[in-house]
């Protein structure tokens, strides 16, 4: 195969792009907010923190006992933060670890350098200060990230229940590049197999696309992407769906699409719009109008498929049945991109092999905050006003902050086996570290304390 990047992969039908999968979207409400405070000289109201009526719920305590006491005994499904002043911190960090409902540490105290270690000990330290104003922004910016609407919620080490899957897609890319960078060939072995299984249209398609792989480069990407129906489908549905098993297979097929797509961003203007046509279930879309008045936001978790050409994306948004079946709804999802928020995104057109299509895509785990919901009665479908966002990363950020010292400290393959049994995938992860029983690379005493 020539070293282009337009190589010509054959794809007998043009892909399809990928919904947003809304079917299970949970949103934290204001409401499940709930503040503690403990402070030996705790006042009345030592604090007025400016939330704007986020909430009105602030509980304080005079030790840790009876703090605990309460945050135990709650059966609501409140997300509790805990500011606690400099005389508790250490002993409530060690306690909050065994409570899932304490989501956030502030530790409010006069000495931040005695403290700045608890950040190391624990993820769920957000913020050490001494000024009000850094602990309001540090709440403010929490209450935001609260607010990501997020699908199944796994109980996780060290990760917040509220950000675990957001922060995952994060932790995740870190991994795959590690994990294909130690072992490239595996890697693409494991690819191939992934095509065998997966990908094929009619019976010589995955031969095809076999003989093409002899010459991949990870230039070819997109290409590969935008040509192959099946793959494009089962990566996403695996990103969907946290499929260890195909994930892991594919993770030098990510990597590479994800790098592409970073180096790509830059060559975007500093604002454009773009579409994506799609047709709902009735019960999702009634999900997305709730987050609207909720003001809260949406993530991707999988590459999103959209387009420079309104027309182009209203061929996925036809449903000539609207009218009469109102299980479906039409929409057709408007999405400002701003160059300031960072978030990964590349114009793909010149690089697919449906130039046609004017598509942009985004990278695994976007994040957009929706603003509007408005129906249109000429073409009988619902707009939905979209923009890019970098609300929850501050705080991902804080977690991956750790995770990145674990990356390299520990042996990749081993922190991908534990990120799985975290996620309470037991047999995955057992399966997972068989597979390298007899490999060199890895210490054979960690793997069978991993396997238990």
């Amino acid at each position: 195969m020539a070293s282009s990047e337009n190589h010509q992969f054959t794809a007998p039908f043009r892909r399809l792009h990928e919904p947003f999968d809304f079917s299970s979207i949970q949103c934290v409400q204001k409401d499940d907010i709930e503040l503690v405070w403990i402070d030996r000289n705790y006042k009345n109201d030592p604090l007025s923190l400016p939330w704007h009526g986020t909430t009105d719920k602030l509980c304080s305590f005079d030790s840790v006992i009876r703090a605990v006491e309460y945050l135990s005994n709650k059966k609501n499904s409140s997300y509790f933060y805990v500011i606690v002043s400099g005389e508790f911190c250490e002993e409530m960090t060690q306690l909050s670890e065994h409570l899932d409902k304490v989501h956030f540490l502030f530790v409010y105290c006069l000495n931040v350098a005695k403290y700045e270690y608890l950040k190391e000990k624990s993820l769920k330290v957000l913020t050490i200060c001494n000024r009000q104003s850094d602990l309001i922004t540090s709440i403010e910016k929490a209450k935001k990230s609260t607010s990501i609407a997020i699908t199944k919620q796994y109980s996780m080490r060290d990760l917040s229940k509220e950000l675990a899957t957001y922060v995952w897609y994060q932790l995740l890319k870190s991994l795959i590049a590690k994990l294909t960078t130690d072992n490239e060939e595996m890697a693409m072995n494991d690819f191939k197999e992934i095509i065998k299984e997966h990908c094929y249209d009619n019976k010589t398609e995955p031969e095809k696309l076999l003989d093409d792989m002899e010459y991949y480069e990870p230039t070819h990407a997109i290409w590969v992407y935008s040509a192959q129906i099946g793959l494009s489908s089962i990566i996403n549905m695996a990103l969907r769906k946290q499929d260890i098993n195909l994930l892991y297979k594919s993770r030098l097929f990510i990597r590479d699409l994800s790098n592409r797509l970073s180096q790509l961003r830059p060559k975007l203007p500093p604002k454009m719009r773009v579409y994506h046509g799609a047709v709902l279930p009735r019960e999702s879309f009634n999900k997305l109008q709730h987050i609207v008045r909720q003001r809260t936001f949406v993530s991707t978790f999988g590459y999103l498929s959209t387009s420079k050409n309104l027309l182009v994306a209203e061929t996925f948004s036809s449903n000539p049945k609207s009218a009469t079946d109102e299980s479906d709804v039409s929409v057709m999802f408007e999405i400002d991109i701003d160059d300031e928020t960072n978030v990964i995104v590349a114009d793909i057109s010149k690089h697919s092999k449906f130039q046609e299509e004017e598509e942009v895509l985004f990278d695994i785990d976007s994040t957009f905050e929706v603003l509007h919901v408005n129906f249109d009665e000429v073409k009988q479908l619902y707009t939905i006003q979209m923009q890019t966002s970098t609300y929850g990363n501050d705080l991902a950020n804080e977690y991956l902050r750790y995770n990145q010292k674990e990356l390299d400290r520990l042996n990749v393959e081993l922190l991908f086996g534990q990120l799985i049994a975290d996620m309470g995938e037991f047999e995955k992860s057992i399966e997972y570290f068989k597979r390298f029983i007899d490999q060199d690379n890895i210490n054979p005493v960690d793997i069978r304390i991993n396997l238990g």
